[in-house]
C-alpha cells in the first residue's frame, strides 16, 4: 500500500540521517569514477604515444583509447564477484572495498613507468589497471544502488537514489581543477613528463573525502536480518 501525504517530518532523525549520509558517499563515489574517467581522456593525446608507441600518432591514440574499452569488459565479472561478497559479508563493506579499488588503481596510474622505460611492461600495467578501475566500479555502482535502496525510509527511496546519482558534474569539476593545477606546476613540455601524473594522483583528494564519508556509514538492519 502506498503511503500518502509523506513529509520529511514522518521519519526519525536518525534514519533520515544515516540515509542521507549513504546518499551523499554514493554521490562522492560516482563522482571518483566519472572523475577517473575524464582525466584519463584529457591525457590521452600526450600519454598514448608513451604507452603505445607507434610511427602513427593516430594508431597510439586509438590504442590507448581501446583500453577503455577493456575496462567495460571487466565490469560484469566485478558485478559478480562484488555482489556475491555483498549479499554474503556486507554491502559497507564491499562497497568500501570497491572505492578503495578504483581510488588505488588511478593514483597508481601516475607512477607507471613508460614503454621508453620497461618496453611491452609498461602497456599490459596500464590495461590491469583500466580492467582493475572496470572491476572494482561495478560494486560501486551496483553496491551503491542497492544500499541507498535498502537505508532510505520508506516514501523517500526515489529521492535518495536520484541524489546519489548526482555526483557526475562533482567529478568533471575534480577533473578540471586536477588539468589546471597540473598545467600550472607542469607547463609545456613538462606536461608530458610530470604534468600527466600529477592529474591522477591529485585524484587522491577526492578519494580520501569520499572514503571518510563512507567510513562513518551504518548497515541498516534490514540486510543483517535478510543476508544468508
Amino acid at each position: 500500500m502506498i503511503e500518502k501525504n509523506i513529509t520529511f517530518k514522518s521519519y526519525k532523525n536518525e534514519d533520515f540521517t544515516n540515509a542521507l549520509k549513504i546518499s551523499v558517499s554514493a554521490n562522492l563515489g560516482w563522482g571518483f569514477e566519472l572523475f577517473d574517467l575524464v582525466v584519463y581522456l584529457y591525457v590521452t593525446t600526450t600519454i598514448a604515444p608513451l604507452f603505445f608507441p607507434s610511427s602513427s600518432y593516430i594508431a597510439s591514440v586509438l590504442l590507448f583509447l581501446g583500453t577503455l574499452v577493456l575496462g567495460y569488459f571487466a565490469r560484469p565479472i566485478g558485478a559478480v564477484f562484488l555482489g556475491h561478497f555483498g549479499d554474503k559479508i556486507g554491502r559497507k563493506s564491499i562497497w568500501l572495498v570497491s572505492l578503495l579499488g578504483m581510488g588505488i588503481a588511478t593514483v597508481s596510474m601516475g607512477f607507471l613507468p613508460t614503454y621508453a622505460q620497461v618496453g611491452v611492461l609498461a602497456t599490459v600495467l596500464l590495461i590491469a589497471l583500466r580492467m582493475s578501475q572496470g572491476f572494482f566500479l561495478a560494486g560501486e555502482w551496483g553496491g551503491g544502488q542497492t544500499i541507498v535502496n535498502e537505508n532510505s525510509p520508506q516514501g523517500l527511496r526515489g529521492f535518495f537514489q536520484g541524489y546519489s546519482r548526482g555526483g557526475a558534474a562533482l567529478g568533471l569539476i575534480f577533473a578540471v581543477i586536477a588539468n589546471e593545477i597540473a598545467l600550472y606546476i607542469a607547463p609545456g613540455a613538462a606536461f608530458s613528463t610530470i604534468g600527466w601524473r600529477i592529474m591522477f594522483w591529485f585524484g587522491a583528494i577526492p578519494l580520501a573525502i569520499a572514503i571518510l564519508t563512507r567510513y562513518k556509514i551504518r548497515e541498516r538492519i534490514v540486510f543483517n536480518a535478510e543476508k544468508p
